[in-house]
Formats: C-alpha cells, sequence, structure tokens
C-alpha cells in the first residue's frame, strides 16, 4: 500500500552470488543461527591408477565431480562431496558393504565408519589446500585490501568474495584436524566430547553432525 515501507529478501545465497546477481557483498555473511552462506567450487577426482578397486567406485561415483562446498554439512554440495570423497579413500570390503546394503546411488552419502570418514576429511582438505594456494594473494592481504578501499568499491567488493571462499577453503583442514582424534574415540566418550563442545563455532557445528550421522 502507497506510503508503506517495501520489505524483500535476497535470500540465503554466498557472497559470489550476491556479487554476481545483486552488486554487493557482505563481510560476516551468516544468518541469524550463526551459518555461514559462503561457498566455493571445488574439483575432486578419483586417484590415478593403478587402482584394483576403481571399477567398484565407478558403480557410486564418476571419475570426476565439480561441486560448490559450504561449512554446512546439511548442504547439497557438501554432501555430494563427501559422498564422493568416501568412495574415492573407500576399502575394498567398505565399497562392498555399500553394495550389498545400501542403493548405489545413497549408500555413501552417509558415513559408513569413523576411519573412513577420517580419510574422507583428509581427501577433501588436500584438495582444498591446493584450491587455496593458486590465489594470488593470502588472507592477509585481502584483509588490507578490504580496510583500505572504499566501502562500496568493486575492488572491495571482489575481495570479500575472494577471502570468504579462502575462509571455506580453509575450513576443511581445520575440521580435518579437529575431527580425527574425536572419530578415534569410542563412541560413547566421542559422543560426550561433541556435546561439551556444543555448536559455537562452525567446526563444531560440522562435528555435531557428522557425529549424529555415525551414530544412526
Amino acid at each position: 500500500a502507497g506510503g508503506h515501507q517495501v520489505m524483500d529478501s535476497y535470500g540465503k545465497k554466498c557472497n559470489s552470488k550476491f556479487l554476481l546477481h545483486y552488486g554487493f557483498t557482505i563481510e560476516d555473511n551468516r544468518e541469524a543461527d550463526g551459518k555461514c552462506q559462503n561457498e566455493v567450487q571445488i574439483k575432486l577426482k578419483l586417484l590415478p591408477e593403478p587402482d584394483p578397486f576403481r571399477q567398484l567406485r565407478l558403480q557410486f561415483v564418476h571419475t570426476t565431480l565439480i561441486t560448490r562446498i559450504s561449512m554446512n554439512a546439511e548442504d547439497w554440495g557438501t554432501m555430494d562431496a563427501f559422498l564422493f570423497a568416501r568412495v574415492a579413500v573407500a576399502t575394498e570390503a567398505e565399497l562392498r558393504w555399500w553394495l550389498k546394503h545400501g542403493d548405489s546411488d545413497m549408500g555413501p552419502k552417509m558415513p559408513i565408519n569413523p576411519q573412513n570418514e577420517i580419510r574422507a576429511l583428509r581427501f577433501v582438505a588436500e584438495e582444498c589446500s591446493t584450491r587455496i594456494a593458486r590465489y594470488p594473494s593470502t588472507e592477509e592481504e585481502d584483509d588490507r585490501l578490504i580496510a583500505a578501499e572504499p566501502p562500496f568499491s568493486d575492488r572491495r567488493h571482489a575481495a570479500i568474495v575472494v577471502r570468504s571462499e579462502k575462509q571455506v577453503l580453509r575450513f576443511f583442514s581445520e575440521l580435518a584436524d579437529a575431527a580425527e582424534p574425536l572419530l578415534n574415540l569410542a563412541p560413547r566418550t566421542r559422543n560426550r566430547e561433541v556435546r561439551v563442545l556444543g555448536e559455537s563455532s562452525d567446526v563444531n557445528r560440522f562435528l555435531s553432525s557428522l557425529n549424529t550421522d555415525l551414530l544412526d
């Protein structure tokens, strides 16, 4: 009605999509629940030959996956990345368990055991480390540029997008480091430790989701 404030929502998007579609970025792109909405594209590949179980792996995934990952375990791109990673690092016994007990398209969407999940986390983290090394600037350099540029300059928006991507990539290395000692604990002890950690950070929130899946 006339004279009333116009209300709209841009929705939950990563900074690259905000910049592409609307021409702005958000320095701390989080929702009210604290979840970061930023994403980054990564490319995962099956380990090169020789791999005696390659044909088994190809019953679940293709040789390459290009997807967008975030710090949120429930996001589709992140789940797709971990499905691929679980298959890529699986032992013969794990692959055959999925073939026997689960739908070939759905089985690896959930963790099969802590050791496979540790290997999967490292697999994703290694690709993220490789990806972050390709940027021509460091996060510290991005911070300085963001602080020096005028609030709505194109260079500042671009630096915020790049820094957002690096933060997601770095997150997976931090996640792998934090997850490994927890996943090596007995289930009851691990569950207690995860409850103590709570969901006060991106890493702890992801660990809580991962632990729940392993206990199911």
